[in-house]
């Protein structure tokens, strides 16, 4: 038997057929007899390029297989020489074949993917996360970029197992340490029969660097807190009033209704630098802290798609959305979204205030203008109100919760009553605390940062104060501050100061000796924005 050469094994099958034409005869080459249609020989060349592919390919296993051998002997050479080098052989083994197995494995049985399973395949997480990236919050960088840690390179600190812990109030203890407050600034606006400029309530900026007064008949001003308050921890009595100046003024003529910061407006972030608010016949409209320019709008429209103004607005606590309250709706706004879009809620009676719980991101509570105080689902809008507590006799002007949403409070206009709920029972109120309304206009409460104190205004023009550490509410206190009804009142996030408004709508006095008739303005008015010192003072008053 002959034996064919290693020339002739690993030759391609086209280089063997070449060589066997070689060695035949010339006329039986160019024979008819083994001329081949053109048609055969294309499928014939098709056929040999293809056993020619998969002979190269088995070549090239066959030279890798040699080599991995090849390392393996060299591999077993070096191991030899060190102890327990049969462990290490075999495990060397194990691992080449089964190396080999699952490369075999996914070369010859690896699927096709189709678009049927890459979406099967694809994290609806990692989409969605994509998606907000694209349409991220332009207000949420300055959110990101104040919780980062100073030091990166530090690990995060794990959340504590409380989400809802008591709130340190020990600071606040120190609080209203004389029967008399210090008055730091003031600013004041003049009235007029024809024009009758009073104020419509204050409120801190989140950062504390400045105040947002509300004036009937001329906009919005934004008053910054003087310089030389920043740092002291205890004010010098002998200090004199100074006048306060409007930093930012945005002139709207008629009444407005509502005003609400953005939750995370920081002074060195000026993205997040905004307010919102809603006056007669408007809509929404957000506002710049820095220059007063009108940044977006915010539509509601009635069922004869006519724009209508919001009775009150609020911003979520993550600051995504803005609460609308209308008299027969309540819209949610996408804070990214200006214009139309939103979601709504039907409601039977108008909402005139609104209070979010820190506990339950999705539930509003609204008060209304029959004196009920109604909660919502916003997940589920179509339900309708989830629970009512009655017990006003007015209309309600506004409600707050405090740090756990256990408590709610509620006042309403023309009514001397201030109203605490216990949100585990509320049939009826839990407390009620006198205090002087004799308006239609919202009076203002306020609860301190840490929750030690409870302030309220007074159509009087006094400041009533209670501790609610005790839960009786039993120690009343009271500032004369105002000549005029204190409508407004605003605790400083951070500094131990107020910051309280006065003014009210008056009605002319008729003169009845007069042949014409004409219309006299009382002259007891007073519309001021004023900045108190509640905490300790250098030298203590000393009260008559």
């Amino acid at each position: 038997m002959e034996v064919e050469s290693v020339e002739d094994v690993c030759a391609s099958p086209s280089a063997k057929r070449a060589r066997v034409d070689e060695e035949l005869p010339t006329e039986i080459q160019e024979s008819e007899e083994n001329i081949i249609p053109l048609g055969k020989a294309e499928e014939i060349n098709k056929v040999e390029v293809t056993e020619t592919i998969l002979e190269e390919n088995t070549v090239g296993e066959e030279s890798t297989i040699l080599e991995e051998k090849i390392n393996l002997e060299q591999s077993t050479t070096d191991l030899s020489e060190t102890p327990n080098f049969e462990d290490n052989i075999q495990d060397l083994q194990e691992n080449t074949d089964s190396e080999e197995s699952s490369q075999d494995v996914e070369d010859s049985s690896k699927p096709v993917e189709t678009s049927q399973d890459l979406q099967e395949n694809t994290n609806p997480e990692e989409v969605l996360e994509e998606t907000s990236i694209e349409n991220k919050n332009p207000l949420e960088s300055a959110q990101d970029l104040q919780e980062l840690p100073e030091n990166q390179n530090e690990e995060p600190i794990e959340p504590s197992p409380e989400i809802y812990s008591e709130p340190d109030y020990s600071y606040e203890q120190s609080y209203f340490p004389s029967e008399t407050l210090i008055e730091l600034s003031s600013y004041s606006w003049d009235t007029s029969i024809d024009n009758q400029q009073y104020t419509k309530g204050c409120l801190w900026s989140p950062d504390g660097t400045c105040c947002l007064v509300g004036v009937n008949g001329d906009g919005m001003h934004l008053m910054e807190l003087p310089q030389d308050l920043y740092a002291i921890d205890k004010l010098d009595s002998s200090r004199t009033s100074s006048q306060l100046k409007s930093a930012v003024h945005v002139p709207e003529a008629g009444m407005v209704y509502d005003f609400c910061w953005y939750p995370f407006m920081n002074s060195n972030s000026p993205d997040t630098c905004l307010w919102i608010s809603t006056r007669q016949h408007e809509p929404i409209h957000m506002w710049d802290a820095f220059d007063g320019s009108r940044r977006a709008s915010y539509l509601g429209y009635d069922e004869a798609d006519e724009v209508q103004a919001a009775i009150v607005v609020k911003f979520s606590d993550d600051g995504e959305k803005i609460f609308g309250g209308y008299k027969k709706s309540i819209k949610i706004f996408d804070t990214t979204l200006p214009g139309r879009i939103c979601t709504t809620i039907k409601i039977k009676q108008a909402a005139s205030a609104f209070a979010l719980t820190p506990t339950n991101p999705d539930l509003i509570t609204t008060g209304t203008w029959n004196g009920t105080i109604n909660l919502y689902d916003t997940r589920m809008p179509k339900n309708g109100c989830m629970s009512s507590m009655f017990g006003h006799k007015a209309g309600v002007t506004l409600i707050k919760y405090n740090y756990d949403a256990s408590l709610l409070f509620s006042g309403s206009r023309k009514e001397d009553s201030l109203f605490i709920w216990d949100m585990r029972n509320f049939a009826e109120p839990l407390k009620t605390l006198d205090r002087s309304v004799r308006t239609n206009q919202r009076v203002f409460f306020d609860l301190s940062v840490g929750g030690y104190w409870l302030a309220s205004g007074d159509t009087d023009g006094v400041l009533r104060l209670w501790n609610t550490t005790d839960g009786e509410y039993e120690n009343e206190r009271k500032f004369s501050l105002h000549e005029d009804c204190c409508n407004g009142i605003s605790f400083h996030p951070s500094r131990p100061i107020i910051a309280t408004s006065s003014g009210q709508f008056k009605f002319s006095n008729l003169n009845e000796d007069s042949e014409t008739k004409e219309n006299e303005f009382p002259k007891d008015f007073e519309n001021t924005l004023k900045f108190w010192w509640i905490g300790d003072s250098q030298n203590k008053i000393d009260v008559d």
